[in-house]
Order: C-alpha cells, then sequence, then structure tokens
C-alpha cells in the first residue's frame, strides 16, 4: 500500500509518498518558510556590473548575492539581436542600471547568486506562456491527436507573433476544450501585460511574479504515484486533496500531536542523517554531500561474489547505481558527482556507462556523464537548480547543522507539551546557533504556553526542556 502524509509547522512543509509495510520512502518535497523557493520568479532587477570576461552580466534583483545573466538572454531579454551583435563588447551595448526583466532559472546556492533567464515561462493549468518566445509547441509527452491540432491552430491565432506557448501534456485526454485552453491562454496574457505595466511603472528592483508554489509541486507529486491513503491534518488540506480528484473515503484529516510521519513510523529521521544506504541485493553505499562535490562509494556488502565473478561485479554496480540515483534525487543533490564503483575493466566500464544512460543518469534528468578517471572512479555532474535537503533544512551549510529540522522537532515537543501537560512556562535550552536565529523571530509564540529561551548548558544535545507550573 502506498500512502501519503502531510505535515506542516511555523518552520517546515513536508509532503512524504513512502511504501506502507516497508516504510520505504519514494517521494518527499520540502518547503522552509525561512528559505523559500526562488525557482521561476520573475523579477525587475538592475544591472549592476558588466563582465564581459565571464560572458554576462551581474544583475541586482533584491538579494543577499547578486544574480548572474548571459550575454545573450541579457540582449533578448532588452529587445537586442544577440548574433546582430556578436562582436561587440557587451559594455558597448548594455549600462550599469538598465532595468530587465528577468526570471530565476537556477536558485542561489551556499555563496553563488542565482542565474536569470529572461526566457520567461508563465504555467497555467493547460499551457505554458511563453512570452519573449513565438510559434506553438507540444509538450514531448503529448501526442499530435486531432483535437490536439484544433487547440494548436486556435492557440495560434490567439497568440499571433507577440507571444510563445507550449500546450501541456495534460491537455491530451480529451478532456479540456479548446475554450478552456484559450480562456487560460488569455488570463496568461493578462498577467504578463499587468507584470510589464508594473516594471516599467515602478522602475525598481523588486519581485514581480512567484510561479512555483508548494502547493504545485506537491500537485505534481501525486501525478507521479499512484496512492492508496492521504494523511493531513485539516479540513483546508482535505480540500486541497479533493479539488485534485482524490475521493474523501481516501483521506484521513486529523491533527497528530506529532508528526504524520513519526505516527505512521517513517524514520525520516534516520532517512535524512544516514550516510550509509543498504540495497535490498546487500550491496552497501556511502555518500558524502560535500561542499565542492559529492562523494559516492561502492561496496559488495552481503551480496554473493563467488560465483561468476564479473557479472556479479555488474550486477552490484548496477544494484548501487539505483540506489545513488534515488537518493540523488530524493536529497536533491546536484554539480560534481564522484561515484568508486566496484573495479571494471575499460571495456565493461564502456558497457556499464550505456547501462547507466538507458536508467536515469541521462540529460532528461540532469546528468552529464564524463567517464571514468583513470584510478576508475566515475565522473559525472547534474544540472544545479536549487540547493540540497542539507542546504534547505540548515542556517549554515557548511556546519550540516540541519538547524530547521531541529526547530521543527522542536515544536513538536513544545506542542506535546502544551496538549499533554499542565505546564503554563518552558525554559527552552538551545545552541548558540538557534539561539541566535530565535532571538531575530520567534514563531513558538503562538503555541499557549510562555517559552523563554537560554543557552544550552550541556551540549549532548540539541535543546533541553525545563517545564514550570508557576
Amino acid at each position: 500500500m502506498i500512502k501519503f502524509c502531510l505535515d506542516q509547522t511555523p518552520f517546515l512543509k513536508i509532503a512524504l509518498v513512502y511504501e506502507h509495510q516497508s516504510k520505504q520512502i519514494m517521494d518527499i518535497a520540502v518547503e522552509n518558510r525561512f528559505k523559500p523557493s526562488l525557482n521561476g520568479t520573475i523579477f525587475s532587477g538592475k544591472v549592476v556590473q558588466i563582465a564581459d570576461g565571464f560572458g554576462g552580466a551581474f544583475v541586482d534583483i533584491g538579494l543577499k548575492e547578486n544574480a548572474f545573466i548571459k550575454r545573450t538572454q541579457l540582449l533578448r531579454g532588452l529587445g537586442l539581436s544577440p548574433s546582430k551583435h556578436e562582436n561587440t563588447p557587451l559594455s558597448k551595448l548594455v549600462k550599469n542600471g538598465q532595468m530587465v526583466i528577468a526570471q530565476v532559472d537556477k536558485e542561489p546556492y551556499q555563496t553563488k547568486g542565482a542565474q536569470l533567464t529572461t526566457d520567461i515561462s508563465l504555467p497555467g493549468k493547460t499551457i505554458i506562456l511563453m512570452p519573449n518566445m513565438r510559434g506553438v509547441r507540444i509538450s514531448k509527452k503529448a501526442i499530435k491527436t486531432p483535437h490536439i491540432i484544433a487547440i494548436e491552430t486556435q492557440l495560434k491565432s490567439l497568440l499571433g507573433n507577440d507571444y510563445g506557448a507550449i500546450i501541456r501534456s495534460a491537455v491530451t485526454t480529451g478532456e479540456i476544450s479548446v475554450e478552456e485552453v484559450l480562456s487560460d491562454a488569455q488570463s496568461l496574457i493578462n498577467l504578463w501585460e499587468q507584470l510589464k505595466s508594473r516594471a516599467i511603472l515602478g522602475s525598481s528592483i523588486m519581485k514581480l511574479h512567484e510561479t512555483a508554489s508548494f502547493e504545485s509541486v506537491v500537485e505534481e507529486m501525486l501525478l507521479r504515484h499512484t496512492i492508496d491513503q492521504f494523511h493531513v491534518s485539516s479540513k483546508e488540506e482535505m480540500r486541497f486533496l479533493t479539488d485534485l480528484g482524490i475521493e474523501k473515503r481516501h483521506i484521513s484529516a486529523k491533527a497528530p500531536v506529532t508528526a504524520h510521519f513519526i505516527e505512521q513510523g517513517v524514520p525520516l529521521d534516520k532517512w535524512l542523517f544516514e550516510a550509509q544506504k543498504t540495497t535490498p541485493e546487500g550491496v552497501k553505499v556511502t555518500i558524502d554531500e560535500l561542499e565542492a562535490f559529492t562523494i559516492c562509494d561502492v561496496n559488495s556488502g552481503t551480496y554473493d561474489m563467488s560465483s561468476d565473478a564479473r557479472n556479479a561485479i555488474f550486477y552490484v554496480n548496477a544494484s548501487a547505481a539505483q540506489a545513488i540515483l534515488s537518493h540523488i534525487r530524493l536529497h536533491r543533490l546536484s554539480g560534481i558527482l564522484l561515484i568508486d564503483f566496484i573495479d571494471m575493466t575499460a571495456e565493461e566500464q564502456l558497457s556499464f556507462i550505456q547501462h547507466l544512460l538507458l536508467n536515469g543518469y541521462d540529460k532528461g534528468n540532469g546528468f552529464t556523464i564524463e567517464g571514468f578517471t583513470k584510478l576508475g572512479i566515475l565522473e559525472l555532474s547534474r544540472k544545479r537548480d536549487g540547493g540540497s535537503l542539507r542546504d534547505l533544512l540548515s542556517l549554515e551549510y557548511a556546519k550540516k547543522d540541519y538547524a530547521f529540522w531541529i526547530l521543527n522537532d522542536l515544536w513538536f515537543d513544545l506542542k506535546r507539551l502544551c496538549e499533554h501537560t499542565n505546564a503554563t512556562q518552558v525554559e527552552v535550552e538551545v545552541d548558540e546557533r538557534l539561539y541566535g536565529f530565535l532571538r531575530q523571530t520567534n514563531p513558538f509564540a503562538q503555541l499557549p504556553i510562555k517559552i523563554k529561551f537560554s543557552l544550552l548548558k550541556r551540549h549532548e544535545k540539541n535543546y533541553r526542556l525545563i517545564t514550570s507550573k508557576h
């Protein structure tokens, strides 16, 4: 049985898909209310530094670190042809202080600023409007039926030479009419024109629009799985699911004192922090996420290597590769990846790379395989579109502090204290990093108990509760 649960606190929103009996985590989405996702957010930004040497410019969009935009993207966004000005230095075409409407293509990561694009995309229910492109395209997943062709023809007529669009795969079911698509397109066109007007009238750095939401991420997650039972905490969350077509009889809506995933016995803490994974075949994989790259080491573990050693090596490495792929996807790892598989011959390495390309390590999933080094280590990279789970849950990535996960746990501990005891006040000892954060903001104030924060005197725990009835 496949289950889904949704937990929300003042710190985190966590959506989880898991197999009930084995408690295997199949999918996860996390939103940190203090580190919101910027992917897809549209800004009106100001060019602050031309960087011909880097092939682009730095743009102030109101964040701590300036964002970067490539030359061709910037020129197109300013209405200039990159091909006509191919040999002209960017500094001759663009001046500091010029404003540009751009969208976050890659989120800020550690000390790096965001990367911007002017290929703006505004997703709707039936189409994705591309205001700075022309023509109508159809999603790769869609089949070109007579119904789709009719929609394509009408959409081209509406958009003319002013806008471009991609017809989403959901339209291929035939249940969505031409009129619904055109109405969706017109709403998106109106939205884009309003955004442009705001940018022109404001003439200042501002956030214009957020295209991504936690709800849309969860909606996409639910489309990837056939789920038997849903656990949520409120009528609003139930309504969100029923609006997606999920029947009420499959939904349990109650607010547990602890997190749903804890109540259901899903070892999410262990899953988050455990560096070593064991596959169903007994193969052991150790994954270490570092600042510059991620290192993975493969060990045969309890897998029987006694017969047909060459074939056994392939199966061990293939099993490890699937476990690593799942970890990369769910923990949102990206950048440089180094995998130390069990030694293979040069011929076996080439064959294994083909196996990887056919089993998830492809361009469609953001991977580029560079090949095996002389030491037999596979070098590959994955396109970065945001931080990892560790980055999302930490105040300081380099220290692996998982501070927001700890605060999330503290929330549930204090909630239990309020509901199961008659304590009227509590002193919460926390370590220095949490104490500094809570001095600036206190989301716990909404709990019906007086809370005093102080520095932790003993460091064997992340926090300590000292209750009082007075």
